[in-house]
């Protein structure tokens, strides 16, 4: 018997509830504005990541190619240049309605798959769940950024509940790496992308980093300070 990877599908689930439940929330009129040309609308966001797990739970790892020859040319990043993309898809209500649809089937599909797949076959199903929680994560964080940008040109309220970032001293706290050869990149078990691969062994020279994440007011001190254009901060490549 198989054991169902209960955890993987659970953050898959909670991670199309979130996806659904941000967009359901975006006024119709915004939902599909191109706030910055760099950026895709949210609706866009939305089919993305609907077609996405089409593409690679359906079409690659089932070879079922109904779903992605109707949605890649509204939803492939690769085939959707950047300026046209959000253009020309449904209303916001059928939106979400069909996305609901597809993320239900899909983790059906995927439990019913589990339980039918060899064991040999259980590890490439999960590396798969890994990607697609990986990569809805990544459009989550933008479809965030987004909002604020949103939130920031349109609403009157978002000014009267926003705050300044007050510029704050960062004190360094250093852990020292120390000059020695060090095994880097992903193995070949678990999930990681192609660019974090092969894992090697490289040279370091001895150097010291932060113990703690650096603050948005921490970095803001650094700006207003001109540490960009300090070449005291900086290494040529820099």
């Amino acid at each position: 018997m198989i054991l169902i990877d209960y955890k993987r599908i659970k953050d898959l689930q909670s991670k199309q509830k979130e996806i659904l439940l941000f967009a359901s929330k975006i006024d119709e009129r915004r939902i599909s504005t191109k706030i910055d040309p760099q950026l895709s609308p949210i609706s866009w966001h939305l089919i993305h990541c609907t077609y996405i797990e089409v593409l690679w739970l359906r079409s690659i790892y089932l070879h079922d190619n109904y779903y992605k020859d109707k949605l890649e040319k509204i939803a492939d990043s690769s085939l959707v240049p950047e300026n046209k993309r959000g253009k020309n898809l449904p209303k916001l209500e059928e939106l979400l309605l069909f996305a609901k649809k597809i993320f239900s089937e899909n983790i059906r599909i995927i439990k019913e798959t589990a339980c039918s797949k060899k064991k040999e076959g259980q590890l490439k199903l999960s590396y798969l769940l890994d990607f697609l929680n990986q990569h809805h994560a990544q459009h989550i964080e933008t479809m965030k950024v987004i909002k604020n940008m949103l939130n920031i040109k349109f609403s009157k309220s978002f000014h009267k509940n926003a705050f300044e970032i007050t510029p704050k001293d960062y004190k360094f706290s250093g852990e020292e790496v120390k000059e020695g050869k060090y095994l880097i990149g992903a193995g070949k078990k678990e999930f990681s992308y192609d660019n974090e691969k092969p894992r090697n062994i490289i040279y370091l020279k001895d150097f010291l980093i932060s113990k703690k994440i650096i603050t948005v007011a921490e970095w803001f001190t650094f700006i207003l300070d001109n540490g960009y254009n300090r070449k005291e901060f900086w290494s040529s490549k820099g």
